[in-house]
């Protein structure tokens, strides 16, 4: 409605035009809204005048004690906030504005829980994704767990083999001294190697081979060792401590080289040496006594000959 006046400002008459609600209710019903969103009409008095999903019992209801219009349009004339419908008794995320000019709010509402459904979703492909991740990381880290278990036991096993062995094992890395002499750190040793050496198998660990075991150098043995780290060739020898001259002592050596160093194998031949010294011994002498037989045999047969010369 438009009042008018005359040029001296007095009273002229009015204008007024007026539409029915059905219209202005088929325009709100063709607004693109979500399942659960809505559009209103008011009053500025709070009077609701159309709504969106259609509201027959409610049109024509005041909602002046509601907080949109007990709070809201009192500091603002538009604005957003979250509320529970007086209408269909949804929370919703409400925005409203105050047509200028005329006495008349309009209102534009989502359910709350359709605001946050794509914010849901993602939250549970993240949850989706995180669980799957989680599952996948539990069982890289239990099948990793099975393997450093079963690693451990096998280390456990083959540990309990070397020290079962009579054989001296022990696994060196080759290194150089300040002098440039090949010298061998010990990294690994059994039991065996520790009585051979006389130093506990933890003082080994770590330590010059030519200074825990003198043995290993004057027996030779580390000059077999710089010969297969030169080479990269496994080898096996034998080779006699003398520091004994009485009863000297026989050791058969195998080297075998890996990639950052080689395997040490050393065992007690002196009673092998000793059998096959004298199996070679009595072979030796077997032979003699075969020559000397034969030697024997050939004189008799001369003189037999030469004494039926003389006979006749």
């Amino acid at each position: 409605m438009l009042f008018r006046s005359n040029p001296d400002g007095s009273f002229a008459g009015t204008i007024a035009i007026s539409t029915e609600l059905r219209y202005l209710q088929r325009i709100y019903d063709q607004a693109a809204l979500n399942r659960n969103g809505s559009i209103s009409l008011y009053r500025t008095d709070g009077t609701l005048l159309i709504r969106h999903p259609e509201a027959k019992d409610q049109i024509n209801r005041k909602f002046d004690q509601t907080e949109l219009f007990a709070e809201r349009l009192k500091k603002s004339p538009f604005g957003t906030f979250t509320s529970i419908s007086t209408v269909d008794g949804l929370k919703r995320v409400i925005s409203y504005r105050k047509v200028e000019g005329v006495p008349l709010v309009v209102t534009a509402s989502e359910s709350f829980d359709e605001v946050l459904a794509p914010w849901h979703d993602l939250v549970q492909r993240y949850v989706v994704l995180a669980t799957l991740f989680i599952l996948a990381v539990g069982g890289f880290a239990y099948a990793l767990y099975r393997q450093m278990d079963s690693r451990i036991a096998a280390d456990g096993r083959f540990r309990a083999a070397l020290d079962a062995a009579s054989n001296a094992f022990m696994t060196l890395a080759p290194q150089r001294t300040a002098e440039g002499v090949l010298d061998f750190t010990i990294l690994d040793a059994n039991l065996a190697a520790s009585a051979l050496s006389g130093v506990d198998r933890q003082a080994m660990i770590g330590a010059s081979l030519a200074e825990v075991a003198p043995i290993f150098v004057r027996t030779g043995i580390m000059d077999v060792c710089s010969v297969t780290v030169e080479t990269g060739r496994p080898s096996t020898t034998q080779v006699m401590d003398s520091s004994n001259p009485v009863e000297p002592r026989w050791w058969r050596v195998r080297t075998t080289p890996f990639r950052d160093g080689l395997a040490l194998s050393v065992r007690d031949s002196t009673d092998e040496h000793n059998v096959q010294a004298a199996m070679q011994e009595a072979k030796d002498n077997a032979e003699k006594d075969r020559k000397s037989t034969r030697l024997n045999s050939s004189h008799g047969y001369i003189s037999y000959a030469v004494f039926c010369l003389k006979k006749k």
